[in-house]
């Protein structure tokens, strides 16, 4: 065993090796650059959560040029995604993010590697990031709540028509699935994650826990959204609806707005 456990260790060296090196050869060209002042490393490799298939993700971060630009490349058959903004404009990201009740890019530039910060002005941007976790998002708004009810309500509707008519409707069953986590976070005022990677935060708290996410829903909630995936049964998905929608009738939606 010590013998198997050695040999997957000295994978996993070799595999961090070739990353940090593929890293070093991308932002190479980057450093004399005097456009750029910085460059953050973010996503699976910051946050040590990565795979096989995971990319590098890369922040260059530049004065006020007036470009911005994003893309991918491949280094010794791993690939890179690089996103290049001026300082100026990943501020207005974070402001932007937050208002929409998601902290993705606080995520990023508050738990991301610096790879090198010629001004000091990317350690700022780390710790103005982390700023946003002790803050509150915003009341949700109520045309938007409803509008959102509109949207799990119809597609509830489209499946029980489906049913009805005996036709396939799973496709349906997780685009009704993700409404309804968008809906519950959204109401309750909790930072988004990424859909594709939710099963793996509610199941992994090791997992979660290297997101540093700011909050969690309560257990009742995250038991339910599993077993409608485990399952992929219309009873769950319906206890599962009626617990996020609550005492919602489709003839009290009435949606006001000025001209």
């Amino acid at each position: 065993w010590c013998f198997i456990f050695d040999i997957i260790f000295l994978k996993r060296s070799v595999c961090m090796e070739k990353w940090r090196d593929v890293l070093e050869k991308f932002i190479s060209k980057y450093k004399d650059n005097d456009d750029v002042i910085g460059a953050v490393l973010c996503g699976s490799y910051a946050s040590v959560n990565y795979t096989n298939n995971s990319d590098i993700d890369v922040h260059i971060i530049t004065k006020d040029i007036v470009f911005k630009e994003r893309g991918n490349v491949i280094i010794d058959g791993i690939m890179v995604e690089y996103f290049m903004n001026p300082l100026s404009e990943i501020y207005k990201y974070l402001e932007s993010d937050f208002k929409s009740g998601r902290l993705v890019d606080a995520n990023m530039f508050s738990n991301g590697e610096v790879l090198f910060d010629k001004t000091g002005e990317i350690e700022k941007l780390k710790r103005e990031a982390f700023k946003y976790y002790e803050l509150e998002f915003n009341e949700p708004n109520s045309d938007t709540v409803m509008c959102n009810n509109y949207t799990c309500w119809d597609l509830m509707d489209e499946i029980n028509d489906k049913i009805g008519n005996k036709e396939e409707w799973m496709v349906l069953y997780f685009l009704l699935v993700k409404e309804l986590i968008s809906n519950y976070y959204y109401k309750e005022k909790l930072a988004t994650v990424p859909f594709t990677k939710i099963e793996k935060i509610y199941r992994n708290r090791e997992y979660r826990e290297r997101y540093h996410l700011k909050n969690m829903p309560p257990q009742e909630f995250i038991d339910l959204v599993l077993c409608v995936i485990d399952n992929k049964c219309y009873d769950d998905l319906k206890i599962l609806y009626d617990y996020v929608m609550g005492d919602f009738k489709i003839d009290d939606f009435v949606l006001r707005t000025e001209l």
